[in-house]
């Protein structure tokens, strides 16, 4: 893999979740200063909640409506069945031989990409909870400050929250890489696997993945500079607990933001591998034309077969190598503090707060 540049911090953050041991608290003692706290906050869920990263909320349309990594693969194609009154897309194999290793990268990368982007959404609903409760409070001040020290308990529940380790374990670990016999493969169904295959979309993706690592690296800066902020302005045991809050956001951002970019390292390297295979396929393997018209007035090949056979388990043992690169999902400890979406328009922000000091929601992704 090449060197990382240096502009990319997430890079650095290879050790897993690790809340920052220096992490600001308020000074005892200082007042409040409510016009600060209130633009703090209103800074939070304006401007760090307006957009998210490119990976989530559907943000990569330019990639033409394929959003997952197996559409680039060239095994499967889909068909229209047809039931009693209407039909629906299933995608099957159509290729002769074996495609199981295919089948496993495919199946591997979809559910990284997925599990990425479900984490990610997972780590802005409980980032918009936080910064809901810190707006409501902020304009509702002594209302807020009365309610939290009542219910002191419920606000430290909902911020400790869970910890959520993820699934752990790479896609290697659950089911090892294992080469597979292709002697069953066609040189005509090798040359059609590449010819339909579309590796750029790996390509696109891993960029998209790469900006969403820059993007969330990015956001892991700017909480630490509303601790900072924060730490300044608003001083007892509910700012201290929303501190705490901050710092594990502040981790998970940093975690999320490592797990993206390898992701996308991984995209992008096996994407450039594959496109390679594709490119090279007709040279290596065979002119599909003139085999094909071979075969059709009944002659065979057994030697162009071979070939591109050896080509398959090639590119196959390649594969492995990336698909044992695929990295664990990232491990989350985020504070549970649901974002309330209020179509009350009469409903207080007080009520809102009140809302969210109820038992902390489940990890849904």
């Amino acid at each position: 893999m090449q060197e990382p540049p240096s502009s990319q911090p997430w890079r650095q953050w290879h050790s897993g979740l690790e809340l920052d041991r220096s992490w600001p608290s308020p000074a005892s003692g200082i007042d409040v200063n409510r016009a600060e706290l209130k633009k703090r906050s209103a800074r939070i869920v304006t401007d760090d909640l307006s957009s998210k990263p490119p990976i989530s909320d559907e943000m990569y349309s330019p990639l033409s409506g394929e959003s997952t990594p197996s559409a680039a693969f060239g095994h499967y194609v889909s068909e229209v069945v047809w039931g009693a009154y209407s039909g629906h897309s299933v995608a099957k194999i159509d290729l002769d031989g074996a495609w199981a290793s295919a089948d496993r990268m495919q199946e591997a990368l979809d559910r990284k990409f997925e599990n990425l982007r479900d984490q990610l959404e997972t780590f802005f609903r409980s980032y918009a909870g936080f910064g809901q409760l810190v707006y409501a409070a902020a304009l509702n001040y002594d209302a807020a400050e009365g309610i939290f020290n009542r219910q002191i308990g419920k606000l430290r529940n909902v911020i400790n929250g869970q910890q959520d380790p993820g699934r752990s374990r790479p896609p290697s670990d659950l089911e090892p890489w294992r080469e597979e016999d292709v002697s069953t493969n066609s040189a005509a169904g090798v040359r059609k696997f590449f010819e339909r295959s579309r590796p750029r979309l790996l390509l696109d993706l891993g960029v998209v993945c790469q900006n969403s690592a820059d993007w969330m690296a990015g956001l892991a800066s700017t909480i630490e500079g509303h601790s900072e902020a924060l730490a300044k302005i608003w001083g007892s045991q509910a700012a201290e607990l929303c501190q705490q809050a901050l710092r594990k956001l502040h981790g998970t951002a940093k975690t999320l933001a490592y797990d993206a970019g390898r992701t996308g390292d991984v995209l992008l390297s096996f994407g450039e591998l594959y496109w390679r295979y594709k490119e090279n396929c007709a040279s290596a393997v065979g002119d599909f034309e003139v085999d094909d018209l071979w075969e059709w007035a009944g002659g065979e090949d057994n030697e162009d077969d071979e070939r591109a056979r050896q080509y398959l388990r090639e590119f196959n043992q390649a594969m492995g190598v990336w698909y044992n690169m695929i990295p664990a999902d990232a491990e989350m400890l985020l504070p549970q503090i649901d974002y309330v979406e209020s179509l009350d328009p009469k409903e207080s922000g007080i009520e809102i707060l009140k809302r969210q000091l109820r038992e902390p929601y489940p990890y849904v992704w």
